[in-house]
């Protein structure tokens, strides 16, 4: 059985330009592909799959291209993981006749996919070209039977997926418990059937706070340019308070 394991991660800074350069090569390779069927489809050419187009890429279009020597130092399967995800996206359309493959735009937020050599101890993973970076949750990923990993950046926090194969748990049956009222309405948000009583978190003041300052940053975000460098500064700032 198949389980993933999602945590944050606290990668240095050396890393977190590693990472972000491989999530910008996944989107450019992801991109170039697109781009490239579109010229075929346009000269009467037919189409190019996932494996034509990485031998192509590696045999003709960077050896005449030197200047995108920056392809290579990112992770290989990362980048192959990237053609073939574009490749079941054109699949995906010639087979629903629906859904053609968009370009994918720069965003804060990506994702690239590993395998081969990763390793995990209880304070910190090792990731091809990454090297150890520190789990913020200690103990949680088990350290055997890992197939594959996934690194993920959201803004300014950076996780990683991690893929185990587990031993299917046995089945059993949870013992009966009383039932849970929940009602965020009225004065009392929790209440159980022996009389135990929990305020509204309506009253709890740092989330009163919380709420005033993050309605405060949204209004500020839709006064920003969209996609301009103060748009995604305050953006950054309205995800931190949702967190």
């Amino acid at each position: 059985m198949l389980r993933a394991y999602r945590t944050e991660i606290d990668p240095s800074f050396e890393q977190r330009q590693t990472i972000n350069q491989t999530i910008g090569t996944c989107r450019w390779i992801y991109n170039k592909f697109i781009e490239t069927n579109q010229n075929f489809h346009k000269t009467g050419q037919s189409y190019m799959n996932g494996f034509a187009f990485s031998k192509w890429m590696n045999n003709v279009y960077l050896p005449n291209n030197p200047n995108k020597h920056w392809i290579k130092q990112s992770a290989s399967k990362a980048v192959k993981q990237s053609i073939m995800n574009a490749h079941r996206a054109y699949q995906t359309f010639f087979k629903n006749k629906k859904g053609y493959p968009k370009f994918k735009k720069k965003s804060g937020i990506g994702s690239y996919y590993l395998i081969g050599t990763i390793h995990v101890q209880r304070h910190r993973i090792r990731l091809p070209k990454l090297g150890w970076i520190q789990l913020k949750e200690k103990g949680y990923i088990p350290t055997n039977n890992i197939k594959s990993a996934t690194v993920i950046r959201e803004f300014d926090r950076y996780y990683v997926s991690v893929l185990i194969d587990c031993e299917p748990s046995p089945l059993f049956k949870p013992k009966q418990t009383e039932g849970i009222g929940i009602d965020l309405g009225l004065k009392e948000a929790v209440f159980t059937p022996s009389g135990v009583k929990i305020r509204s978190f309506k009253t709890n003041q740092t989330i009163v706070r919380l709420d005033k300052s993050l309605k405060r940053q949204q209004r500020k975000l839709s006064r920003k340019k969209k996609g301009s460098h103060n748009w995604y500064k305050q953006l950054l700032k309205v995800q931190r308070l949702y967190r």
